[in-house]
């Protein structure tokens, strides 16, 4: 039976960090893609955001035939860095 303690020891979690974890759980029940294009990547992270990552060499780009993507796996880990700045 949950006590109060029980739900006090439950850390808080970013948005970011949970939507890591949906895509973490998903990947395992259903195998969902790999990558997504440049346009989704920068709705869902932040255009300057993911050109930084890319600047920085933390984020590697993959050229398709007619588009650019990205790993949508690498684009979680840099999103999790607390020191991102």
């Amino acid at each position: 039976m949950p006590t109060e303690n029980t739900y006090q020891s439950i850390p808080s979690l970013r948005k970011i960090e949970i939507e890591y974890l949906a895509l973490q759980i998903s990947k395992i029940q259903a195998g969902i893609r790999e990558f997504i294009g440049q346009k989704e990547a920068r709705v869902r992270f932040g255009r300057q955001n993911v050109e930084r990552w890319v600047k920085e060499g933390r984020l590697q780009r993959y050229k398709r035939p007619g588009k650019i993507e990205y790993r949508l796996e690498d684009l979680y880990k840099c999103a999790l860095d607390p020191y991102d700045y």
